[in-house]
């Protein structure tokens, strides 16, 4: 190989050398920087799971760890679901994210949130659930055009047992 190349005319050497450079150009992206890029993505991803990791432990640690499942409380008979949404609401202070609350019969009511921070809405549906046995029978979120990180939009059809 070394005197096929001595052999070559020095046009052609360098002829070669460019096309060595120019392949090394095209075939480096492929096959260096995608799996970098690739790898750098999942460990993106990996760190973002593992923070709400983090959030969900801190949660756990603010309750001792302890579950309490009261089902003995229930809706009462004096208050709506509306007072009720509206109370929790105000409790976690997100009111001013509520863009309706729509009761839909006796026993369920829809509400629609936007630009809300996910934990507090979770927040929010544990208080509901643990101390009125409020149910979320539907829910659909979606991330607001602001993109920012932990905010959304939601729609909750909750139900009570």
């Amino acid at each position: 190989m070394n005197k096929w190349f001595k052999s070559l005319q020095t046009r052609e050497r360098i002829a070669l050398a460019v096309g060595v450079i120019f392949i090394l150009i095209l075939v480096l992206p492929f096959y260096v920087w995608k799996p970098l890029t690739t790898k750098l993505n999942f460990l993106e991803t990996r760190i973002k799971q593992l923070e709400w990791s983090m959030v969900e432990i801190k949660y756990l640690k603010k309750n001792k760890g302890q579950i309490n499942l009261n089902l003995q409380k229930t809706v009462d008979v004096n208050e709506s679901l509306v007072v009720l949404i509206d109370k929790s609401l105000r409790k976690f202070n997100i009111l001013s994210a509520l863009q309706r609350s729509q009761p839909i019969d006796d026993n369920r009511i829809r509400i629609d949130l936007n630009n809300v921070a996910f934990n507090k809405i979770i927040q929010c549906l544990d208080e509901l659930k643990k101390n009125h046995n409020l149910d979320v029978e539907s829910a659909n979120l979606s991330i607001p055009q602001s993109g920012n990180p932990g905010i959304v939009n939601a729609s909750f059809t909750l139900i009570t047992n």
